[in-house]
């Protein structure tokens, strides 16, 4: 919901409306998953906040989350990390789709 208020939403244009239906905070987890839980070092705080408030509320819901940290990444770069087959988050999202 905070999408809404940033400067960024004049080209995305989400509702609020829009953003309360999909606000993770507010949905039903019926299945619990394994889950990568990331963020670009270099992202802002708050969204780095906002990452880590939804690795607590996923844990406290009964997930098994893991957090990676990919460093001297933002969102605009963190595209090339995911084409890094050696990178860590890589691997560890290959390592989620063998879990059993």
């Amino acid at each position: 919901e905070k999408v809404v208020n940033l400067e960024v939403n004049k080209e995305i244009g989400l509702s609020m409306t829009e953003a309360k239906k999909n606000n993770p905070f507010l949905k039903d987890l019926k299945v619990k998953v394994p889950t990568i839980i990331s963020y670009g070092e270099m992202e802002p705080y708050s969204w780095k906040k906002e990452s880590l408030d939804f690795l607590n509320f996923l844990n406290f819901n009964g997930f098994i989350c893991k957090k990676i940290v990919c460093d001297k990444d933002n969102h605009f770069s963190l595209i090339d990390t995911l084409s890094n087959c050696g990178h860590i988050i890589v691997k560890e999202m290959l390592n989620l789709s063998y879990a059993k």
